[in-house]
């Protein structure tokens, strides 16, 4: 098994950053949250963020605030940061807006650090609103009230889908 994580070590540089953000998942997923390889894997994506897709970003993102000792959380959320702008956060889904939202308060982030990514990831939970499943809505709500961060567009544009579609939520106060 040592053999293996070696040869897996040597094989690192030469995976696509899709690659790389899957493999760490998987150790992720699996448990293996602080061994030399998937901290190797996360040195060489760190190099290669900017050329994940916007919703393996968020997946990259939540599976770093699981691991122990990967990096020291304010390079990692500055890196995750940098790479995203408002194009990628333009092209997450729902899901990806939740993923990072979730990441950002499991990190403890002060809001005044990730405020320009907050404001971005409120604003396309706003415009995504209709096709967002409310269980989504809601995690993304928890998060972002966690983070202590409000928008007023969001707000208005979740008591517009709270009474124009109130049928589709069961409990419309864990919306709300």
């Amino acid at each position: 098994l040592t053999d293996l994580s070696e040869r897996l070590r040597e094989m690192l540089p030469k995976c696509s950053p899709t690659d790389l953000a899957e493999l760490l998942h998987a150790h992720v997923m699996r448990g293996d949250r602080d061994s030399r390889l998937s901290h190797s894997v996360v040195v060489h994506l760190m190099a290669r963020l900017g050329e994940l897709s916007p919703n393996s970003l968020a997946m990259v993102a939540n599976d770093l605030t699981k691991l122990n000792r990967a990096m020291a959380k304010d390079e990692w959320i500055g890196k995750i940061c940098e790479a995203l702008d408002a194009a990628k956060i333009g092209q997450l889904t729902p899901v990806g807006v939740h993923s990072l939202l979730t990441a950002f308060q499991r990190a403890g982030c002060a809001p005044q650090s990730v405020h320009k990514p907050l404001f971005l990831l409120s604003q396309r939970l706003a415009a995504s609103l209709p096709s967002s499943p409310p269980f989504v809505i809601a995690g993304c709500l928890s998060a972002l009230a966690h983070l202590r961060f409000t928008s007023p567009d969001l707000i208005n544009a979740l008591v517009a889908r709270a009474t124009s579609q109130a049928h589709q939520f069961a409990d419309i106060e864990t919306l709300l």
